[in-house]
């Protein structure tokens, strides 16, 4: 019976958590860990630390997150639950990057992907191997984070995801970019700017329209590159996206510089 409560409220925190109501959330995620941390039951205090660290993420609560993800990840191993420990071991990389833990991160997202590949979950192999390439691109090793961003890439066409090949048709594109490739990369963006419209994923848009500009950028099409920022800057203004406002804005002001005007025109 104790068992079934505690589940319950592990459900309850799950769906309150789907709402948005983290401080419900965790209330509830908690007592159900406690309960069950009484009873031992170490595959759920698993789950339990999975959803309470995925909370404190959403909250921007990176250290009381990656605590909450690594006691997840040392139950998942003693149960020998490989999916669970992948999914872990994905999140993990994600907040390693973001406090620059880069040797963590790199040793994350490798241990996960091979998770993935051993129990066939296409998801997580496409998901893991889309956020190791973008690891690895922080760290300037672009050959193989383009070869990363294909797998990914085919793993989400298996799969039907359409959201997921357009983004990693343009994260394609922005190694091309960076291997002094813009033409290229600029077809990929392209495509990638195609495909996100089509299925009006407009919170995507922001970043690659700012990426197609820089490309435009580095072609000498001053033009092209202004509309493509501009677009950029206005989409990202209007979703709110603050950073984007401030990366399309970056790109404005070097258009501006390049063609003498130091008085940029909105």
């Amino acid at each position: 019976m104790r068992a079934e409560v505690a589940r319950c409220y592990l459900l309850g925190a799950g769906i309150s958590y789907r709402q948005a109501r983290y401080a419900h959330a965790m209330e509830w995620a908690r007592i159900g860990l406690r309960l069950i941390e009484e009873l031992g039951a170490v595959a759920d205090q698993a789950h339990a630390l999975l959803l309470i660290g995925t909370i404190y993420s959403d909250q921007s609560e990176t250290a009381q997150a990656i605590a909450a993800f690594e006691q997840a990840r040392l139950r998942f191993e003693q149960v020998n639950d490989l999916t669970g420990l992948a999914n872990t071991l994905n999140n993990l990389g994600v907040l390693y990057l973001q406090v620059g833990r880069w040797q963590d991160t790199v040793q994350s997202y490798e241990r996960s992907l091979e998770l993935a590949q051993s129990v066939g979950d296409a998801m997580a192999m496409a998901r893991t191997s889309n956020n190791l390439a973008v690891a690895l691109v922080g760290r300037d090793q672009l050959d193989r984070a383009a070869d990363l961003y294909r797998f990914s890439g085919e793993q989400f066409a298996r799969m039907g995801s359409a959201l997921g090949v357009a983004v990693t048709t343009y994260n394609r594109g922005e190694v091309l970019l960076l291997q002094g490739q813009p033409a290229a990369a600029l077809d990929l963006f392209k495509r990638g700017i195609e495909a996100i419209e089509r299925i009006n994923a407009r919170n995507f848009l922001p970043e690659v329209l700012r990426l197609a500009a820089e490309a435009a950028i580095e072609l000498g099409e001053r033009q092209l590159a202004y509309d493509f920022a501009a677009r950029s800057r206005d989409l990202a203004i209007e979703l709110g996206m603050g950073a984007e406002i401030a990366v399309a804005e970056r790109v404005l002001a070097r258009i501006a510089l390049y063609q003498g005007d130091f008085w940029l025109r909105r």
